[in-house]
C-alpha cells in the first residue's frame, strides 16, 4: 500500500470494500457490443450505473481510469477525443468526462489524446425522446482544431448515438476522419 492510500484510503463506490474506487466484484467482464448507432460499448449502463454516476456526478474521476485499464479496444485506436461539454456544466463539475474517458484510455491504450471539439449550451437531454434528443444536440458542437490523422470519439455512455452522431457530423464537415465511436457504457433502445 502506497503512502497516498495510507493517508487517504480508497474504497469501491458501490460496495465499499477498500483498494479500488472499483473492486473486481463490483464490475462485470467488459464485453464489447455495437449500438444500433454504430457505437462500440463495454458495458450494460445498468450493470455500470452507479460506478458511471460517480465518475460524472461526485467528481471521482479516478474512476475512468480503473474503467479503461480494464479495456482492450476492440480495434487499435491511433489517435481518440473525448465528447466535451458545455462550459458551465464543465465549470459545474470541474472537468467534461467524455474529455477524461479520452485521456485515460489514450494513456492506457497507447493512443494520442486530440481535442477537437467545443460544445456549446443547449438544455439537458436526459429524458428526452429519441427524436427530441437528435435535435437538442444539432448544431451543439464545432470543430476547434483539425487534424489529419484517423480519429475515435470518446464518451462516457452511449443512449440514443445523437451526441455521438452529431460530434461525429462536425468533425466529417471539417474533413476529419472518425474512424469509430467508443462509449464505456450503452442504452439499448426498447
Amino acid at each position: 500500500m502506497d503512502l497516498l492510500h495510507w493517508l487517504a484510503p480508497v474504497s469501491c463506490v458501490v460496495c465499499g470494500r477498500e483498494g479500488s474506487l472499483v473492486c473486481g466484484a463490483c464490475l462485470p467482464q467488459p464485453k464489447w457490443r455495437t449500438h444500433e448507432s454504430g457505437t462500440w460499448y463495454a458495458w450494460e449502463f445498468e450493470e455500470v450505473r452507479q460506478v458511471l454516476h460517480a465518475l460524472k456526478y461526485q467528481g471521482l474521476k479516478g474512476v475512468s481510469r480503473e474503467l479503461v485499464e480494464r479495456l482492450l479496444p476492440p480495434q487499435p485506436i491511433e489517435a481518440c477525443a473525448g465528447i466535451p461539454t458545455p462550459m458551465l456544466r464543465r465549470w459545474a463539475r470541474g472537468y467534461a468526462q467524455g474529455e477524461v474517458i479520452a485521456a485515460d484510455g489514450a494513456a492506457a491504450w497507447g493512443s494520442e489524446r486530440l481535442t477537437l471539439l467545443r460544445a456549446h449550451r443547449r438544455g439537458s437531454s436526459v429524458g428526452l425522446s429519441r427524436a427530441k434528443r437528435a435535435e437538442e444536440v444539432s448544431g451543439r458542437f464545432t470543430v476547434c482544431r483539425h487534424t489529419t490523422r484517423p480519429v475515435w470519439l470518446i464518451d462516457d455512455v452511449v443512449t440514443t448515438g445523437a451526441t455521438l452522431r452529431a460530434c461525429e457530423a462536425a468533425l466529417r464537415a471539417a474533413g476529419v476522419q472518425v474512424v469509430g465511436k467508443l462509449a464505456l457504457a450503452g442504452v439499448r433502445s426498447r
